[in-house]
């Protein structure tokens, strides 16, 4: 029993034994590495301390140089112009449709009255402003030959006055010369049927 027991004993043991130099092992790694972060941290702060001391040398250096960059203002109390650009559409707040009542000339091989000119589209207008100038041509042409028509027949009715005065004239002539015609003649038969003052 004895030799049984032994054998345990000496594997405790040894168990024991590698697990007491595995703590050292560990303890002193872990100790290295506390040094190790330790003089990082130390060589990280003394490369920040050094950046952040020639960033302010930097910077006062600056500031001892005269200002040639800013450029100054008198500041003077008045109205700000707010101004926003954006993109969009606009549209008006108030149309107005403009429709042609002007009949369309028969016969000119146009259908419909041409626009001349039109106002720019989104223009302001107030009344009495021109917005639509359409083609009065074919109109004008159309007035120019009724006038000429008017004249035509205004014409023809001075010329047909003219003519019945003149005809009314020379009827009322024969008539006269008829009636004196007709007192002649009566006289002539009177005078013919008379014995006594007769010829």
């Amino acid at each position: 029993m004895s030799t049984t027991h032994t054998p345990t004993l000496t594997a405790q043991n040894t168990s024991v034994s590698v697990s007491r130099g595995q703590r050292r092992s560990r303890w002193k790694r872990g100790r290295l590495a506390i040094r190790r972060r330790a003089a990082m941290a130390a060589v990280l702060a003394v490369a920040g301390l050094s950046l952040l001391l020639a960033a302010v040398a930097a910077f006062t250096a600056d500031s001892r140089k005269p200002d040639q960059s800013f450029v100054y203002f008198t500041v003077q109390r008045g109205e700000l112009p707010v101004i926003i650009t954006e993109r969009g559409t606009i549209a008006s707040q108030k149309n107005a449709d403009v429709l042609c009542e002007v009949e369309d000339v028969q016969g000119d091989g146009i259908y419909g009255t041409p626009i001349l000119w039109l106002i720019a589209n989104g223009s302001e207008v107030k009344s009495g402003d021109l917005v639509v100038e359409l083609d009065a041509s074919s109109h004008k042409e159309r007035i120019d030959q009724q006038v000429l028509e008017t004249e035509r027949a205004r014409a023809t009715h001075i010329k047909a006055k003219i003519y019945y005065e003149n005809r009314k004239s020379r009827n009322e002539t024969y008539l006269a010369q008829a009636k004196l015609n007709v007192q002649l003649s009566r006289l002539a038969f009177d005078q013919y049927e008379d014995e006594e003052g007769g010829t």
